[in-house]
């Protein structure tokens, strides 16, 4: 399996807090049985300054990891939150793509709470104007989901790709039921562009694992959706 979405490097945003704890995520996501993982920590502030941050974090967990002799793959990348100016941003500072071996710039983006999904059409001409492809980070958590998940189809044959979290296809209250039947029906419109993240924060509450999104996407899908989802999609994209 491939984690398109973490918070695994240390103390740089709300996620792993201490060198302990990201290297306990990064064993919980191996010993759930995945083999690749993308760091996207949040891009807070000022991008020179948030990429620097990132860099040293990167380094100090890397240096701590190999250590463990465990062969499973990082590849770095970063959260961004859409506000003014963003894409234009993000073509300044290359490294805020999401790094792959098929040098494609793949840009994970995260919107506000209670985002007008009416407006995402827009997003994705800007976006593909300036050459990135649109990884949307969990649309599920959004307050319009349920009631404009139609319009998030739309853009599923112009390449906008979605990242859902494993832990809501793993929910066991009633909006979670829900939000499970949206997210299965948009999987099964477009399988080939989604994608699954743990969005780890922490061993617990938020932790580094895919597996528990497996059992509702067999159930509902099959085996062959189930690893397009977890593996499949991700590794094409990537180039892995």
């Amino acid at each position: 399996m491939i984690d398109m979405h973490s918070h695994i490097l240390p103390g740089i945003d709300d996620g792993a807090q201490t060198l302990e704890d990201s290297l306990a995520l990064a064993r919980q996501a191996w010993q759930d049985g995945t083999t690749a993982v993308m760091l996207t920590p949040h891009a807070g502030g000022e991008i020179p300054a948030c990429l620097s941050r990132r860099s040293q974090a990167l380094q100090t967990f890397l240096e701590a990891w190999r250590q463990e002799g465990c062969p499973l793959q990082f590849h770095l990348g970063l959260e961004c939150y859409l506000q003014d100016h963003i894409l234009d941003d993000v073509l300044k500072y290359p490294e805020c793509f999401c790094q792959n071996r098929r040098k494609v710039r793949l840009l994970l983006l995260e919107l506000p709470w209670k985002y007008d999904f009416r407006l995402l059409p827009d997003v994705l001409f800007q976006a593909q104007r300036r050459d990135i492809t649109l990884i949307l980070a969990h649309p599920e958590r959004y307050d319009g989901f349920l009631h404009q998940s139609a319009r998030l189809a739309e853009l599923l044959e112009r390449g906008l790709y979605l990242q859902f979290n494993a832990d809501s296809l793993a929910g066991g209250t009633f909006r979670g039921w829900r939000q499970r039947r949206k997210i299965l029906h948009l999987i099964a419109e477009a399988p080939s562009q989604m994608l699954l993240g743990s969005d780890a924060h922490d061993q617990h509450a938020r932790p580094a694992r895919l597996s528990p999104a497996r059992s509702a996407t067999v159930k509902s899908l099959g085996e062959a959706v189930w690893q397009q989802l977890s593996t499949g999609n991700a590794s094409r994209l990537l180039g892995l």
